[in-house]
């Protein structure tokens, strides 16, 4: 079953306003865009992030220590995760040459991302095939170029879209026996099954 906030992929502001009415008692927002839409919508209803993204960076919060305002929440600060997922890849295939890489480029974490794991490719001997998909409808395109390329193995950067569609990105990896790492043990589980 997939975590409430999944489905707080791209709220828009309109919609957080509508939900901050009177009675709310508190706002979830589980995405970059849904957090900027929670913070235009209310200064006084309480807001709860979740985010790979940094959220002082992001402008979302004065420090993590103190958020200050009405937020408060949890980060993974995926950016720092991404080269060692790239590391735990290399390990699982060691003769892997070319990895693809998904992510959504216009999203701070895999921009962030992409810039850590292209340092560490070329000490791990490994050059990058970076495709990019923003959104469902970009999907089938990113797994075209893939496989076109054929890479020996994928990695899948963070972010709220490939967690909603993890079973598509997982289909696809499993048709194709091509092994792959991501941030979530729900998109390993969907490419097993």
């Amino acid at each position: 079953m997939a975590p409430p906030w999944s489905r707080l992929i791209s709220l828009p502001a309109s919609a957080t306003r509508s939900h901050a009415g009177p009675s709310s008692r508190s706002l979830l927002a589980g995405s970059a865009p849904a957090i900027h839409a929670a913070l235009t919508a209310t200064t006084t209803i309480p807001i709860v992030m979740i985010t790979g993204d940094d959220p002082v960076r992001s402008g979302f919060v004065a420090s993590l220590g103190r958020p200050g305002g009405n937020i408060t929440g949890v980060t993974i600060m995926a950016r720092d995760l991404a080269v060692k997922r790239l590391k735990f890849l290399k390990m699982a295939v060691p003769g892997a040459s070319r990895i693809a890489v998904l992510g959504n480029f216009a999203s701070q974490t895999s921009a962030e991302q992409l810039g850590e794991v292209k340092t560490a490719a070329g000490s791990l001997r490994v050059q990058l095939l970076v495709v990019e998909a923003r959104g469902a409808s970009q999907l089938d395109g990113a797994f075209t170029a893939i496989a076109k390329e054929r890479p020996e193995a994928l990695l899948v950067f963070t972010d709220p879209v490939f967690y909603r569609y993890r079973q598509r990105i997982g289909d696809f990896a499993r048709e194709r026996h091509l092994p792959m790492i991501s941030d979530w043990k729900e998109t390993a589980e969907a490419g097993r099954s």
